[in-house]
């Protein structure tokens, strides 16, 4: 049985992906509920994906300046700092056994050195994430996650995030992947985060005062067994100067980042970052002990900087530091054609509708996707277009599974006018992330109405109100400047499909996709 031919839930993401590559999907029907693998299955997807599109060793300064868009000059003064971490901080945060009990002392050491950077006199603008910014605050959360099946599991003590408190009420706020500005996880070799495609919009656990005061340590100095696991972890992550200018760091030489598991634990939330709404890309850090790795996340790569060690280096982190905090919502990859009020609205603006702007939606539900018209790649004849196609969401039809790929999204929607009416037909917006070699939607649907009798079209074909294509150049993926050494093994160019089309159910899909797919074939081969 073939997929084009089985149902749903009987066809894996690869398998669909490459048994449809001949021609485009219209299918809106299809619903996280019915994606139903292990999470074994899951993160062994994410596993090989990362294996075939990782990049490392992208140089540091590199890295903050094209994907978070701090200038060099910045950068290099930052990296001359006198900076305040003393000996006594490393060997304290050296000393915790855990990893999860390690977040609060390296937050510490985190906000120890932003304040030092902020208070220097390179630093003329306010970072966005520091303390007192009127725009917004820098804080961490524990994040809790949900299988693909809505359980809801434990969360994760080692993932941390940063992100923007809500504009209404930041103290209640109880943040989501949605709203990430930054993930970081603490590595941990012998489990895997579940942070499934489908938990984008659950809530992460702790409200803002408690996610601003992660636990501290409780260990005993002095005692042996303490200290006999001091010694251990020691020996194998955070080794003093001495030592590790004796000993080569082997395992970087085999792998630039350490252990894939460790990235596969930030990835798990880069994908749940991703499919909570229809962001461009994600960045963040595996803490390895003392060894940082900055990386970044999108639908068609994963690169990673050259990672250094704090207690070596700890400029570095400051300037990794600064440069997440200094990072605007735009530098953070989040959508701009996705806000969460229209802008042709004729109600009085207030300030907190103008915070609301600069800062990620809280849901994708609720808000609104903005296109301007002059992009639109389909435009019927005699039809009359506003300045903007303004759709806002009305729910979730289907979650991206992966992280590189495809990684098609679909949401019913309403069209919203210009006088702010709402259409009462339902619509569905699709964004995906097809091959750039695959022929485009569009494409298709005007070759099929020119073969088609004009009587078959309302039967057969769907009603497209918007569609338009964003190229890796036309978004500024900040990939495109990192210098990668891209080639047929380890890359493949996609583009950013957007098509917005009358809302069918699925028996209407059931019914008209064989004629469909055969007049497909018939015009994707030029056949008569």
């Amino acid at each position: 049985m073939t997929c084009n031919n089985a149902p749903p839930s009987q066809c894996s993401p690869s398998t669909a992906s490459s048994s449809s590559s001949q021609y485009s999907d219209y299918s809106t029907t299809s619903s996280t509920d019915s994606y139903n693998v292990s999470s074994a299955e899951t993160h062994g997807d994410l596993q090989r994906e990362i294996s075939a599109f990782r990049h490392t060793g992208v140089d540091l300064s590199k890295f903050v300046e094209v994907v978070w868009d701090l200038d060099r000059p910045t950068s290099e003064l930052i990296l001359k700092l006198p900076l305040p971490l003393l000996s006594s901080d490393i060997h304290d945060y050296k000393s915790i056994e855990r990893e999860s009990e390690r977040r609060g002392p390296f937050i510490t050491l985190t906000k120890k050195l932003l304040a030092a950077v902020q208070d220097s006199a390179l630093c003329i603008d306010t970072p966005c994430d520091a303390s007192g910014s009127p725009a917004a605050v820098w804080h961490y959360a524990e994040c809790n996650s949900s299988d693909v099946t809505g359980t809801t599991l434990k969360g994760d003590s080692l993932a941390m995030m940063t992100t923007w408190p809500s504009a209404a009420t930041p103290a209640l706020e109880s943040p989501t992947l949605a709203v990430a500005k930054h993930i970081m996880a603490m590595a941990r070799r012998t489990e895997l985060i579940n942070i499934s495609a489908s938990s984008g919009t659950q809530w992460l656990g702790t409200d803002l005062a408690a996610a601003s005061a992660l636990p501290q340590a409780q260990i005993s100095n002095g005692s042996k067994l303490a200290q006999a696991l001091k010694r251990s972890r020691e020996d194998t992550q955070c080794d003093d100067p001495e030592r590790q200018s004796k000993r080569p760091r082997l395992e970087e030489e085999l792998d630039p980042i350490g252990s894939i598991d460790s990235l596969l634990q930030l990835a798990s939330l880069a994908r749940g970052c991703l499919a909570s709404t229809s962001r461009l890309w994600v960045t963040g850090l595996v803490i390895d002990g003392c060894k940082i790795t900055a990386a970044y996340f999108d639908r068609h790569l994963v690169a990673c900087a050259a990672p250094f060690h704090f207690d070596e280096e700890p400029a570095k982190l400051a300037l990794v530091v600064y440069a997440m905090s200094m990072c605007d919502r735009s530098a953070a990859g989040f959508d701009p054609h996705l806000r969460s009020w229209p802008s042709h609205t004729t109600e009085l603006i207030t300030a907190a509708m103008e915070r609301e702007v600069e800062r990620p939606v809280d849901d994708v539900v609720g808000s609104f996707f903005e296109f301007p018209s002059e992009i639109n790649e389909i435009q019927e004849s005699g039809s009359t277009s506003s300045p903007i196609h303004c759709f806002r969401v009305a729910g979730w039809i289907q979650k991206p599974k992966e992280l590189i790929g495809r990684s098609t999204m679909v949401y019913k929607i309403q069209r919203v006018s210009e006088n702010k009416s709402v259409s009462t037909e339902d619509y569905a917006l699709k964004l995906s992330w097809p091959p750039e070699s695959r022929t485009s939607e569009i494409k298709v649907l005007k070759e099929l109405k020119k073969k088609l009798p004009e009587r078959l079209h309302a039967a057969h074909l769907p009603n497209v109100e918007f569609a338009t294509t964003f190229t890796a150049e036309q978004l500024s993926l900040p990939w495109l400047k990192l210098g990668l050494e891209l080639g047929t093994e380890n890359h493949e160019a996609r583009v950013l499909r957007v098509l917005a089309s009358s809302y069918y159910d699925s028996s209407f899909c059931r019914f008209n996709a064989p004629l469909s797919t055969t007049v497909v074939n018939e015009v994707v081969h030029n056949r008569q």
